[in-house]
């Protein structure tokens, strides 16, 4: 009885843990793409997309889109939609991934 009780302990202690993380307030691209022309939509996809990167900044120490412009959201937007179009069944933090790793290679 021991035994099992140090194996079971054993195997608590040391059991590999996964990277995981919960994704708040992703929209499914289905969605996204049926509202693209309403300005609120837009604007809540500018926020979550610069807030995405920034957050991944924090979290990585990195400099991604340091020099854009606020100008230059709007490319960011339409890069959202262009994700969604192709990608229906995915979500905005997929396409803000997606985006994020394009303006971090350029």
């Amino acid at each position: 009885m021991k035994k099992i009780l140090i194996i079971m302990m054993l195997c608590v202690f040391f059991q590999s843990s996964a990277i995981a993380y919960t994704v708040l307030n992703a929209a499914p691209c289905g969605e996204i793409i049926s509202k693209q022309d309403s300005q609120a939509t837009k604007q809540q996809i500018e926020y979550y997309i610069t807030g995405y990167i920034s957050g991944y900044n924090r979290s990585k120490n990195s400099f991604i889109a340091q020099g854009m412009k606020v100008s230059e959201f709007d490319s960011l937007y339409w890069a959202i939609i262009k994700f969604c179009k192709e990608n229906p069944l995915k979500d905005l933090e997929d396409a803000s991934f997606d985006v994020m790793s394009q303006v971090r290679d350029r």
